[in-house]
């Protein structure tokens, strides 16, 4: 299978003390994936566009990540973009090397099809210093020193998206915190799959292509806990509740076939263009829900601080947040796109 992106949870050990009180995680687990897990992931792949990193505090499993490039040099699984959050609070050679080893991997494999390309680009350090973070002086002194040792490897940036917070995890009790997650519609989405057999029914279709014929591609974004449990990234980037529901897991990567799986988690569930147009109407028939969305989305917006990221691709993509408040008083044109992207051609091997 081709991987559009996943994010793999390494460890949930974390080295904050005292433990920050916004973390929508909760409280650590003593738990770091294990390499059984790494192996039947990607014994099961062919292609990963975007590995992201994160935890707990990743950098406390800097082996599991040493392992998981192995197995890609091992098993000849190319990578595009690498990009990792983390807290900052730990500096050290073995840390930067393997850094700069997904630098050097991700350069290889965008090497065949471009000479030239500038791999800062696609490789992404983002250390996390939100105004709630504990140790902020010593995690700004960090980033100048990754900064530094990374030149020329990577892209370093500073990462605030956690001035956005959360209702959840340690959170729940922060008079400031925002309750705006739809649970029900996250568990009741698809994973929209391309093959021969299924068309995406995504807002991003035409970001998607087939280069073979027996390709699997799978275009939502994707998830592996500490468990190796897989699960979408929608649920993934919430608490640990969350994460380890039972109805959220698409299954254990250890004994199931992803695929197949897949297909059977996609029964009575709804495709991501279909909830988009509820959302839209949603919008249009509620007028104070829309401004109030409005306004709190675009507050959020100004609350996040994080440095600009650098990129060398149109994505041609936009949230479905804000796609939902551009199209809100056109939700006829979500029809058309499902029409569309029925009979789109996403074949490069014809």
């Amino acid at each position: 299978m081709t991987f559009d992106k996943i994010v793999v949870e390494l460890t949930r050990k974390c080295n904050m003390n005292p433990l920050c009180g916004h973390c929508f995680r909760g409280e650590p687990q003593d738990f770091t994936i294990d390499n059984e897990s790494i192996d039947s992931l990607l014994k099961q792949t062919e292609i990963i566009g975007s590995l992201s990193f994160t935890g707990g505090e990743p950098t406390l499993a800097v082996d599991k990540m040493q392992y998981f490039l192995e197995q890609l040099y091992e098993q000849a699984i190319p990578l595009f973009r690498f990009s990792i959050v983390f807290n900052g609070l730990l500096y050290n050679e073995e840390i930067v090397q393997v850094f700069k080893d997904y630098s050097d991997f991700v350069k290889m494999c965008c090497g065949v099809i471009d000479k030239e390309i500038d791999v800062t680009k696609r490789v992404i350090i983002s250390i996390s210093i939100d105004k709630y973070h504990n140790h902020r002086d010593i995690a700004e002194r960090n980033i100048e020193r990754y900064k530094k040792a990374l030149k020329g490897y990577a892209q370093v940036v500073k990462y605030a998206k956690g001035n956005i917070v959360r209702k959840e995890g340690n959170a729940c009790s922060l008079a400031c915190a925002d309750n705006d997650w739809d649970f029900k519609d996250a568990v009741n989405k698809r994973v929209e799959i391309l093959d021969i057999h299924h068309k995406p029914r995504c807002p991003q279709y035409k970001t998607y292509r087939l280069i073979k014929p027996e390709q699997i591609k799978i275009c939502c974004d994707m998830y592996l806990s500490a468990k190796g449990n897989l699960l979408t990234f929608a649920i993934g980037d919430h608490g640990y509740y969350a994460v380890d529901y039972e109805k959220c897991i698409i299954c254990n990567v250890n004994d199931s076939d992803i695929y197949e799986s897949i297909i059977q988690y996609n029964e009575g569930k709804t495709d991501c263009i279909s909830l988009l147009k509820r959302k839209t109407l949603e919008l249009r028939s509620n007028r104070i829900k829309s401004l109030f969305s409005s306004l709190n989305y675009y507050l959020h917006i100004d609350e996040d601080d994080s440095d600009e990221v650098e990129n060398d691709i149109p994505m041609g993509a936009i949230s479905d947040e804000e796609l939902a408040f551009e199209i809100a008083p056109y939700p006829n044109l979500l029809d058309k796109m499902i029409k569309d992207a029925e009979s789109f051609n996403y074949n490069t091997f014809d």
